[in-house]
């Protein structure tokens, strides 16, 4: 005899009586508060530069909470085994600076152009909580899913109908996980650096 357990899992709206049963409250609107600082430069040699700063808070992010397993004995008439449900569950705060380099020059017959970028980003769960207990998966989400750094370097040449371009790109270490509310599963991965080039005959 061969039995098969089945495991029914929903994600319901935070209005769903099982879903309120289990701690979901009603969504509030997300709230944002933006603060940037920026300078410019231009030669008359052909170079430019830029550089901005920035910090970006942002209160009551929706996410969706850790999958909770539902009790024998509440209501649940679609006979969920587990559920989650969409919250306001954290606040964060997202600082970051770009910078722009590029110069451009006549080398030889043609016209070199040089530009240089980087952008580093940082965000930081500052509160918050899903349900009962914090929400590990959704912070780390919020904070380790994109890279920190990424730099581009890219070098231009042009000379009559033809252009050359080479380009270096880079990207930090980022994190990817399972999108299971349980978080069990993480993945690092490190950075990495791409490198390109191409010739354009216009």
């Amino acid at each position: 005899t061969t039995t098969l357990q089945v495991f029914n899992q929903g994600r319901l709206s935070p209005s769903d009586p099982l879903a309120v049963a289990l701690g979901a409250a009603p969504l509030t609107p997300e709230t944002s508060k933006t603060a940037t600082a920026g300078l410019t430069f231009q030669s008359r040699f052909g170079l430019t530069a830029s550089v901005d700063i920035y910090q970006i808070d942002v209160d009551n992010r929706f996410s969706q909470s850790r999958t909770f397993a539902v009790p024998a004995s509440f209501a649940n008439p679609q006979r969920f085994t587990a559920v989650s449900y969409f919250t306001n569950d954290f606040d964060t705060r997202t600082r970051g600076i770009d910078a722009v380099i590029g110069y451009g020059h006549r080398v030889g017959p043609g016209r070199a152009n040089l530009s240089l970028a980087y952008n580093y980003n940082q965000t930081k769960v500052r509160s918050g909580t899903s349900a009962a207990i914090p929400n590990e998966t959704q912070r780390r989400i919020f904070e380790e899913r994109l890279p920190k750094h990424n730099g581009t370097a890219t070098l231009g040449y042009d000379i009559g109908p033809v252009a050359l371009l080479a380009r270096a790109r880079y990207y930090g270490a980022w994190t990817d996980v399972t999108g299971n509310a349980t978080g069990e599963l993480f993945q690092r991965f490190g950075s990495i650096a791409l490198f390109d080039v191409s010739a354009v005959s216009f």
